[in-house]
């Protein structure tokens, strides 16, 4: 964290960029027609965009050490931290928190009016699903409006989120609102909300919601079956069934006694982004709201690991999907959520 610049302008419009391609960018045919309509609005290293945006007045908060969030064998802040914590190589990472800016956005008068609309658009997703810094899609950096005569840029309830987000034009070539689906808790503190989003998402990737762990259990092991059909993999394989890399990759096993170890990236790539954003929403009367958010996103269909390709599915059955009763990916999400008290869905 840069302590006299923590929010770049750079970085806000980066931001910006991700959820106009969220919101609008299926209106366009091909690559090249979205490329150049996010130019024309954002710019890019050849061409000035018709939005200029700059960061101003910002309050520097005070510094956070990861390790003072919670218990590390809990559920709670610190498992959305992890990569900042103290290594054998690294010192612990610096952060900040109570930080604040003032984003101002000058519109071209050549902007069109659907463009200036659909700018409008994004700045309501970047605040109301995105975030400031580092791993915003795991309630990081998230954003609340702090001038009371600017709050109707955040949602007065969760009907404004349908009015203003559904209805989008689908798209399967990147990650998208359009289709994407919800589920809310009751109104609670942000650091409350954020508890209850780390208690979930713990509970969630080890899978425990099985007849040997149907409670979270700090020292419990992985429900998912993807370990066994990992440890099992030959060289005659070329295809795999797997959970977890729908929730994002790369994934990095490490080296225990008799287990597989080693990495699953996709396949052509290095990474591939969580499609799942866990993020405290802030409404215009104060209120907060953990949200379980699954966006709309090309589905993995092929992984690499250990330099070899295999062909992926979601896995037609698993001892997770039977303790939850569901098949599908986000039907699978959704229900698990439930079972950590979110109760309001929203379709988008």
């Amino acid at each position: 964290v840069d302590l006299k610049n923590p929010i770049r302008p750079a970085s806000v419009r980066g931001h910006l960029r991700f959820w106009w391609r969220a919101t609008a960018g299926a209106g366009y045919a091909s690559v090249k027609e979205l490329f150049e309509a996010e130019e024309r609005i954002w710019g890019s290293a050849e061409k000035q965009g018709l939005v200029a945006l700059s960061v101003s007045n910002q309050s520097y908060g005070s510094t956070l050490r990861p390790s003072s969030l919670g218990e590390k064998v809990k559920p709670y802040q610190r498992f959305f931290v992890y990569p900042f914590l103290r290594t054998k190589r690294d010192d612990e990472a610096l952060g900040l928190t109570d930080v604040s800016f003032t984003l101002c956005l000058r519109l071209s008068e050549k902007l069109e009016p659907q463009q200036k609309e659909q700018v409008e658009r994004a700045v309501r997703a970047f605040l109301a699903f995105g975030g400031v810094g580092a791993r915003t899609r795991r309630g990081l950096g998230a954003l609340r409006v702090l001038e009371p005569s600017q709050n109707n840029w955040q949602p007065r309830d969760l009907a404004d989120l349908e009015e203003w987000f559904g209805g989008l034009q689908t798209s399967l070539k990147h990650s998208s609102l359009a289709g994407a689906k919800a589920i809310f808790s009751d109104a609670t503190g942000p650091e409350n909300a954020w508890r209850k989003l780390a208690s979930f998402w713990t509970r969630f990737r080890k899978g425990h919601y099985t007849g040997k762990y149907p409670e979270y259990s700090a020292m419990g092991g992985a429900m998912w079956e993807d370990h066994t059909k990992l440890k099992a993999l030959s060289s005659r394989d070329n295809a795999l069934s797997l959970a977890k890399p729908y929730m994002g990759m790369p994934i990095i096993y490490q080296k225990f006694s008799n287990t597989f170890a080693g990495e699953i990236k996709p396949a052509g790539k290095s990474r591939m982004a969580s499609p799942i954003v866990l993020k405290p929403v802030a409404f215009a009367d104060g209120r907060v709201r953990a949200m379980v958010l699954v966006l709309s996103a090309p589905k993995p269909d092929k992984v690499d690991i250990k330099g070899q390709p295999y062909d992926l599915t979601w896995p037609a059955d698993d001892r997770v999907l039977r303790a939850l009763g569901t098949q599908g990916f986000v039907e699978t999400i959704l229900s698990a959520a439930k079972k950590e008290g979110f109760t309001e869905e929203v379709d988008l």
